[in-house]
């Protein structure tokens, strides 16, 4: 946890240094501020520790397994706060900010599902992002409403634990 700590102040401060800068990318037409990199780059980066790298040591823990999965959800999204604070604080709305809690609440259940291979749907959902945030007419329509993000939340937060819980419990008590 606190390689995720120091990875979300080096993307926070990260997010500070180019915060006026465009970006060109080859699928895109137009180029695409950076910020706008910033929600996918920290679901890539911040998510990594909620892959199991220790499965045998999971099985051995001492302390409710929920309780584990809960707290590395939990420490996922508090180091994501970091830079969303960040993204405030260079002239985003809180509304657009908030964008960066659904990436990682979607990085969560994505690995609920894959496990390791995360990184392919968080991938998916940057494209969906990113051609979104380019084709909006309007600076308010890339805003998101608190009540999604706060039921994304307990959503990823729930889909995570339990796949985590079930997969533990699969190992454990295999079919015969």
């Amino acid at each position: 946890m606190p390689r995720t700590l120091m990875l979300a102040l080096a993307l926070a401060g990260v997010v500070q240094l180019v915060a006026a800068t465009y970006v060109g990318l080859p699928s895109f037409a137009a180029e695409i501020p950076a910020l706008d990199l910033a929600p996918p780059a920290a679901a890539l980066v911040l998510a990594a520790p909620l892959v199991d790298q220790t499965p045998d040591l999971t099985l051995r823990a001492v302390r409710p397994l929920w309780s584990v999965l809960l707290l590395r959800y939990v420490a996922t999204q508090a180091a994501g706060a970091l830079v969303l604070a960040s993204l405030a604080l260079t002239g985003w709305t809180l509304a657009r900010s908030l964008v960066l809690v659904l990436f990682l609440a979607g990085s969560a259940v994505a690995v609920a599902l894959v496990d390791a291979w995360f990184w392919v749907p968080v991938l998916a959902a940057s494209y969906a992002w990113l051609w979104r945030v380019q084709h909006l007419s309007g600076s308010g329509e890339a805003d998101v409403a608190l009540t999604g993000v706060a039921a994304a939340t307990v959503l990823g937060g729930l889909a995570f634990v339990a796949a985590g819980v079930w997969r533990v419990h699969r190992t454990r008590c295999p079919r015969r």
